[in-house]
């Protein structure tokens, strides 16, 4: 049994950099289904109470946005009639692998009866081919316009869902669609892997605090991954504003990726001082209040400049 999860965990390494080298979408797409089938069996074979019905809900949902992908992906580079039709199966299914609205139906559900390990492969190399498969949908005018639309109001909704969510998995669950919006508009301007890697990483290390029972480790991590200032994410997402800024034709477009950050930074700093609150000595607190209060009124200033 071990040596068949080395197997099915090895292929969640390899499947990503397949499709990274390849140029070809059926092999695109095959490795993107390797590591879904991959994914279901680790779930399946985990130690989860829950993990039939997990591993048969993430199976339904990736299968269903996998045919979308590969019908869209196929008909639109042979097809010249019924674009639109195949077009809308294309960005679906690419919307649904990635989380973003209204396809993120999934997404908090299924994080919240995961494991942290498996929160962090869903998360993160998971999402390392469908982002690749941006570069498809980018060649066309209209499935682009599509895919905006949906990344700019999934910083708006992860936002507002993680302010309602009442568990630390349901949290990032929202922050996942935060981010999966702020991936695709990053792409725009050749900035998606920066910051896809940034946050990652503070993704991974929160994860790993978590497991520890490091809530120090995961206040800064939750922190870092908020995007204030002086974390890199603050960084990654203030070059994105400004690239945004120069090429709408409108400023309230900067409603949704302003608004969605502002927003999503109340759940992040109400589970960080939860956790300092919790976990730490009592002249910590106001030490940390300090630092948040000084970060905010940096990160403001930083955005208005």
């Amino acid at each position: 049994m071990s040596l068949l999860k080395m197997v099915f965990v090895s292929s969640l390494l390899f499947a990503p950099l397949l499709s990274i080298i390849s140029s070809n979408w059926w092999l695109i797409w095959l490795s993107l289904e390797i590591m879904t089938f991959s994914m279901v069996v680790c779930i399946f074979f985990s130690n989860s109470l829950m993990k039939a019905e997990v591993s048969m809900i993430y199976f339904v949902v990736q299968s269903i946005s996998g045919v979308l992908l590969l019908v869209g992906g196929t008909y639109t580079s042979l097809i010249t009639t019924n674009q639109m039709m195949c077009s809308f199966f294309l960005v679906v299914g690419l919307a649904t692998k990635l989380g973003l609205f209204p396809m993120h139906f999934w997404v908090i559900p299924m994080l919240s009866m995961l494991s942290y390990w498996q929160i962090g492969v869903l998360l993160g190399p998971m999402k390392i081919i469908p982002l690749n498969m941006l570069y498809t949908v980018s060649a066309d005018s209209t499935l682009w316009f599509m895919m905006m639309s949906m990344s700019l109001l999934s910083m708006l909704c992860g936002g507002i869902l993680g302010n309602i969510m009442a568990n630390f998995k349901g949290v990032l669950g929202a922050s996942s669609i935060t981010h999966s919006g702020w991936f695709v508009l990053a792409f725009m301007f050749n900035l998606m892997w920066m910051y896809f890697w940034i946050y990652y990483i503070s993704l991974f290390l929160l994860l790993v605090s978590m497991n520890f029972l490091s809530s120090e480790m995961a206040s800064w991590s939750l922190l870092s991954m908020s995007g204030l200032p002086p974390f890199l994410l603050f960084l990654a997402k203030a070059q994105v504003i400004m690239e945004f800024t120069s090429y709408v034709s409108t400023p309230l477009l900067l409603i949704f990726p302003l608004g969605g950050a502002i927003i999503s930074l109340f759940f992040y700093l109400k589970y960080v001082y939860s956790l300092w609150l919790t976990h730490s000595n009592s002249y910590k607190v106001p030490t940390l209040m300090c630092i948040l209060i000084s970060s905010m009124m940096q990160g403001c200033l930083a955005l208005m400049l």
